[in-house]
């Protein structure tokens, strides 16, 4: 357990911002606002122009009320508790996060076109800047993430939405997903929410002035939003929360910080918080603080660092779970022991440094040092690859030797355009010239050579991986990326839109994939989107990013993806056939996806890739296996690749075994497969009898110490 960094709180009696702390416990997101939030941060003293709701119930509401904020950061999550009700009319609560430096003190009218496009409606007006030049927030506000949520309906459920606000707008942003009153809902990004409208109970309808109207109210909306999510760089943490009419078109009263007793604001575009007295945001965290588990300036785990804490959060938490005193007093040099034993970063039982082997091939057993250039560190965390099982194959973007030959090259020139960057992260063009695969017993490797225009075209993925699927694309799968899915889908009410993205008579899709990436040169963020597909549609689906180029991007579910946009080899531009003409190229889009997560059956897998317009509504002519020559396929409803010619699908091969005797894939053939080996003494399993003899002995073993060490 840590203790939070300080907080500034407002006691109702005395209406200052005065430091204090408040418990450690993480709160329980169900809509009731416990003990563990400490005090209120701010307490309403403005009566309610949306109605003060009488129903009791803790789904419907007859009326929309903000009581009282409630603020919490525990274990890198902050916890928001917004006592009050929210109107099942589809009225919104607009919650801004200022969380790192830059932001938006005034909206832009270019972020993503979340909820029906509701964040850009109280952005500055295209047609008329002057006379409503976009709601603005107070002197020092400038929020860079947004969250909104509105709920209704019979049975009642809430919506969520969220978007990035970069300083220069274009951030990327989604529907998280749907969610129940009462109960812990998880949003597709990972926020948690809920809601219980049970409140009658704080301010009255009207618009005059009720000092400490909202004190006491102890249920409404509530929220868990990581803080790596949110991109917060460590510094002050603030937000400004408010009702708005479900279009987002007209502002009620209830703002936190309150108003003092004004009537409701209306249209958002002309609202300037700078201009109403007091400040209509509240700060969580003040500066830096006190430090906390994983706090990058709290020291090294590995040393006595003179404050508590350390700088990994999970070493941090494993010491101090065994040594409480470590975070509760002084990381001293008994901590710094414990970790020596515990963690990955010190060399624990996890890495080589807690062993006798020389994992880095190197000739020492050093405890895997990187300093003398033998080994690689792709994710950048001060271990060797090989060393961790987890990341010792890089997902980097680059073609590694465990791929083997591509099983795919590119025939056709692209549509698309041909770049000629040169640059890791940002490209102007957009190509698929080959296909490395393979697939072990865990999970499915894929490498697509080329590049990725940085302007959000997608790569389109689509894997047969099991019995069943979807020939033709169904309407009803999950709904990520802005419907990506439904977009490529047939129009259920309207068959001349379209019959639907149709693949090969023997390819049923499973499960679904898209990558994109925007920014220029030095700022360009990657997105990755996945759904599984049912063959009768409703899977389930989620988001991952922003990530970066070059490096591996881990998201929680298992999968990790990267992108290397440096190719300038390739297909040329143009609708030509270009026989082999993607051969050669090695860097490009590369996903590492848990073979669990597909719900793989043991079936052959087999891989559907092209290249798709930022909004999935126009196919170029970038596919594996390629065309032979032909212009870009257009709207993707109306694509058949049965009708097209050769196949436009590509199977992976049989299961790879990344290295003979690495019978746990850690990448090091070594005492763990040792143990494995010593396991299956005497039996005839195939997989461990390595020179198949039919029997699990001393053959084996001689085998299996001649591969001793990292794999190759």
């Amino acid at each position: 357990m840590t203790t939070p960094r300080d907080f500034l709180f407002v006691p109702a009696a005395a209406g200052l911002l005065l430091s204090g702390t408040v418990s450690a416990q993480a709160p329980v997101v169900d809509g009731t606002i416990d003990k563990s939030y400490g005090p209120a941060l701010l307490v309403q003293d403005n009566q309610t122009g949306f109605g003060n709701s009488d129903l009791g119930l803790i789904d419907a509401a007859n009326g929309s009320e903000l009581d009282n904020l409630h603020a919490v950061v525990v274990d890198n999550v902050l916890y928001l508790g917004l006592g009050g009700n929210l109107e099942s009319n589809f009225n919104k609560i607009e919650i801004f996060i200022d969380c790192r430096a830059g932001g938006q003190n005034t909206l832009r009218n270019d972020n993503a076109p979340v909820n029906f496009d509701g964040l850009n409606r109280m952005g500055t007006s295209a047609n008329n800047p002057d006379t409503a030049p976009g709601l603005t927030f107070d002197v020092g506000f400038a929020p860079d993430y947004y969250i909104t949520l509105g709920g209704g309906g019979e049975p009642y459920t809430m919506y969520l939405d969220w978007a990035e606000l970069l300083t220069s707008g274009g951030g990327f942003g989604d529907y998280g997903g749907s969610g129940s009153a009462g109960v812990e809902n998880v949003a597709s990004n990972g926020i948690l929410f809920s809601i219980d409208n049970s409140n009658v109970a704080g301010v009255t309808g009207g618009d005059g002035l009720e000092p400490d109207g909202g004190l006491g109210v102890a249920t409404g909306l509530e929220f868990a939003i990581p803080l790596d999510l949110i991109g917060y760089d460590g510094g002050r943490l603030a937000v400004c929360v408010f009702v708005n009419s479900g279009s987002h078109d007209f502002m009620s009263n209830q703002v936190l910080g309150s108003l003092g007793g004004l009537p409701n604001l209306g249209e958002p575009r002309v609202v300037d918080f700078a201009a109403i007295a007091g400040e209509q945001y509240a700060t969580v965290v003040s500066g830096k603080g006190t430090p906390y588990c994983g706090d990058p300036d709290a020291g090294n785990c590995c040393l006595n660092t003179g404050t508590a804490y350390c700088s990994d959060g999970d070493c941090c938490a494993t010491v101090c779970a065994t040594d409480p005193t470590c975070c509760e007093v002084v990381w001293d040099s008994a901590c710094a022991e414990v970790a020596a034993t515990a963690c990955v970063p010190c060399g624990g039982t996890d890495t080589c440094g807690g062993s006798d082997l020389d994992c880095n091939g190197n000739g020492i057993a050093d405890g895997c040092d990187i300093a003398d250039g033998t080994s690689n560190d792709c994710n950048l965390d001060g271990i060797p690859d090989e060393c961790q099982g987890e990341v010792f194959f890089c997902v980097d973007g680059m073609v590694s030797e465990e791929y083997g030959d591509p099983i795919s090259i590119q025939d056709t020139q692209t549509g698309f355009g041909n770049s000629d960057l040169g640059l890791v992260d940002a490209a102007n063009g957009s190509e698929i010239d080959v296909l490395y695969a393979f697939y072990d017993e865990d999970h499915l490797h894929m490498l697509l050579g080329g590049n990725l225009e940085s302007n959000f075209n997608k790569i389109e993925i689509f894997v047969d991986c099991r019995a069943g699927g979807q020939n033709t694309v169904l309407a009803d799968n999950a709904d990520i990326d802005f419907g990506a899915l439904q977009r490529m889908a047939a129009v259920p009410k309207d068959p001349k839109a379209g019959p639907g993205l149709t693949f090969e008579p023997d390819f049923g899709a499973d499960f679904y994939l898209n990558m994109g990436n925007g920014g220029g040169p030095g700022a360009v963020d990657i997105y990755l989107n996945w759904a599984t597909m049912p063959t009768d549609g409703f899977g389930l689906g989620g988001f991952g990013g922003p990530g970066l180029a070059g490096l591996p991007n881990f998201m929680d579910n298992g999968i990790v993806f990267s992108l290397d946009n440096s190719n300038v080899g390739g297909v040329d531009g143009g609708i030509e056939a270009q026989p082999d003409g993607g051969a050669g190229v090695g860097t490009g889009v590369e996903i590492k996806v848990p073979l669990a997560l597909m719900e793989w059956d043991g079936s052959p897998i087999r891989i559907c890739a092209f290249i798709n317009t930022s909004g999935h509504d126009f196919v170029s002519n970038q596919m594996l296996g390629g065309l032979g020559g032909g212009d870009n396929l257009g709207d993707p409803r109306f694509v058949n690749f049965a009708k097209l010619p050769g196949m436009q699908s590509v199977l992976v091969g049989d299961e790879k075994n990344l290295c003979e005797g690495d019978f746990d894939g850690d990448g090091v053939v070594g005492g763990a497969d040792l143990a494995i080996l010593l396991g299956a003494w005497g039996t005839s399993q195939p997989e461990y009898d390595l020179n198949g003899d039919g029997t699990v002995g001393g053959a084996d073993l001689s085998v299996l110490l001649a591969a001793w060490g990292m794999c190759p």
